[in-house]
């Protein structure tokens, strides 16, 4: 019984005596995370010496680390370089524990980050190819020329609007001709021809000479010939040749206004025939009995210049334009 007591003071002497010597204690590791082969510092209070204290990183195995500087309240080491990446537990042995029992720092965490491969595929996934039918694929290549018919329709009746639009406002581009003087006198002085407006020229008296000097003046307008004429007392025509499919016929008479504003005329020839008015014009005549498009001008003999009956023939080339685009557009 003294035996087992005498025995057993002397270990825990001994155990005390080895605590005494190992004063290690583990405060802090930094950093948190770290590469395989990095340095780390651990900060504690241990022993002036390193002596047989063992740093370690374990990970279900004893890893060594390898100790780079010493001091009573700091430790700098290095991992080691074959680590893989995972939770590690820091910690210091007081000796090597393949010698021995020994006893420990209490441990802190530490994450290893482990080197990663990223590889790059230079090729790319080809699509799975999708299986369609025989009468499916029929309708999507029907579609598809259907798809491109109408596309080059759309084009081509842009190209035609483009086209209509060039042919009605080309002549706008020759306004200053307007304004061109002729040689010669400023006035237009026409003998007093007389013939109703509803005769056809076919039923002209014998004695109307057909002689350009006689009849008046002629002239054209961007490429239209028009003509100045005097056809009974002191009332001066102006006139355009028209052609027989022209698709409007009326007269039109500056004193019934409301009667042919609200007439089913486009609203652009309903601008040029106000603009006519304004012109002094008070009868406008679209192809009614003959193919021509007239304005009369009343006691105009002797005072209508040429300027004005340019101004005037314009808008009527404006109206053979307007109407001729209306006509075909409609078609």
């Amino acid at each position: 019984m003294f035996r087992i007591l005498f025995l057993s003071l002397l270990v825990l002497q001994s155990f005390s005596f080895a605590e005494e010597n190992c004063r290690v204690y583990l405060k802090e590791v930094r950093p948190l995370e770290a590469m395989p082969g990095q340095k780390i510092t651990l900060f504690g209070e241990f022993p002036a010496e390193q002596g047989s204290i063992l740093p370690v990183a374990n990970k279900g195995r004893l890893n060594r680390l390898e100790v780079l500087a010493w001091s009573k309240s700091r430790i700098e080491a290095r991992l080691a370089d074959d680590l893989s990446a995972g939770s590690y537990k820091v910690g210091l042995y007081c000796q090597d524990p393949s010698i021995g029992s020994t006893r420990s720092s209490g441990f802190l965490n530490l994450r290893v980050l482990g080197k990663t491969t990223v590889t790059h595929s230079t090729q790319a996934k080809k699509p799975k190819p999708i299986e369609r039918s025989r009468e499916e694929l029929e309708r999507v290549r029907l579609k598809e020329i259907a798809a491109r018919a109408e596309a080059q329709k759309r084009k081509e009746q842009q190209n035609n609007r483009y086209l209509d639009l060039l042919k009605t406002y080309w002549y706008l581009l020759l306004i200053p001709l307007l304004f061109i003087k002729k040689r010669g006198g400023s006035t237009i002085t026409m003998p007093a021809h007389a013939r109703a407006r509803t005769k056809p020229k076919e039923d002209l008296d014998s004695n109307f000479s057909k002689d350009v000097s006689d009849l008046g003046w002629v002239d054209s307008l961007v490429g239209i010939p028009f003509k100045v004429d005097c056809y009974y007392d002191q009332v001066l025509t102006v006139e355009i040749e028209g052609y027989s499919d022209f698709p409007f016929k009326g007269q039109i008479y500056a004193e019934e206004g409301d009667k042919w504003q609200s007439s089913n005329l486009p609203e652009n020839v309903k601008r040029e025939i106000k603009g006519l008015f304004k012109q002094g014009v008070n009868y406008v005549d679209l192809n009614y009995n003959s193919d021509r498009i007239a304005a009369e001008v009343p006691d105009a003999v002797g005072k209508l210049s040429k300027e004005q009956a340019k101004k005037i023939a314009f808008h009527l080339v404006a109206i053979r334009k307007y109407a001729n685009s209306s006509f075909l557009s409609r078609k």
